[in-house]
């Protein structure tokens, strides 16, 4: 998407596009035109207007961001050893024992190091293991490819979510679960399984980013991703299990995917 200026130095881009940390907003910048390259840029954020957000600084006008798929493209990033939210200064990502979070894929194990979180109330800490078990359960539920019970979990995480004054929380969670909610509200209000399942993928961008934040997770975590999925630009999720149970295909390729990375172990 190109970024679209309304003044010399102020630009409004989807809030999808963004990734907050405790300290930094962050995008990915499209750096070779015609090629999937991308490269993490710092911005300074103004006003939020609906799902748009100001750009003070950090953009130029014509470049192309990463609106959609963010939590992915920042996946890859660090498992190519580039900069990335979760390594801020880039090189080869850890291996063995070398860190405390273990991150499988293909080729054996490697570490994710987290150095910065988003920041949750107490309130939202003490909530977050039923909107978990919710949302593990409507996954679940698109695994068997069952819309009409997607749809009845996706209605408990909201009414769990409702529990909690979001609009209270700290900004840099704050963000993620007002997004979190209007995606499980898309869920709930479709019987539609290909609707959902798009849903499901903008969900997991959030939900990762939030699960990797907690301060503690009732069960170990596995972030799996389907390199088919969402168009073929590949889509995450959250699963207790390693072995692989495809939410976006069901059993069409239900082995298909792999472990990007392991949480609360």
């Amino acid at each position: 998407l190109d970024a679209e200026g309304e003044a010399d130095t102020t630009f409004w881009i989807p809030s999808s596009a963004v990734m907050w940390t405790g300290e930094r907003s962050l995008v990915y910048v499209k750096v070779k035109t015609g090629e999937a390259v991308f490269e993490m840029r710092e911005v300074a954020i103004g006003s939020q207007k609906g799902e748009q957000i100001e750009i003070v600084s950090g953009l130029q006008a014509g470049e192309e961001i990463v609106t959609h798929g963010t939590f992915t493209v920042d996946a890859a990033a660090q498992l190519q050893g580039k900069k990335s939210m979760m390594n801020r200064s880039g090189g080869p990502s850890m291996t063995g024992h070398e860190g405390h979070m273990g991150m499988e894929s293909g080729t054996g194990g490697q570490v994710m190091d987290h150095e910065e979180k988003l920041v949750f109330s107490e309130a939202f800490q003490k909530q977050s293991r039923n909107l978990i078990t919710s949302y593990l359960q409507m996954k679940d539920a698109l695994v068997l490819s069952d819309a009409r019970q997607a749809a009845a979990y996706a209605k408990a995480s909201l009414e769990g979510l409702d529990k909690v004054e979001v609009a209270q929380e700290p900004q840099t969670g704050k963000d993620h679960l007002v997004q979190i909610k209007e995606l499980f509200a898309a869920i709930a209000s479709t019987d539609d399984l290909d609707a959902q399942r798009g849903f499901f993928v903008s969900l997991n961008e959030h939900m990762v980013a939030v699960a990797t934040s907690l301060g503690s997770l009732e069960n170990t975590l596995y972030v799996q991703r389907c390199p088919m999925a969402n168009n073929n630009k590949g889509a995450i999720w959250l699963s207790t299990e390693k072995e692989i149970k495809n939410p976006y295909y069901g059993d069409k390729m239900l082995s298909c995917g792999e472990i990007l990375q392991e949480l609360g172990s």
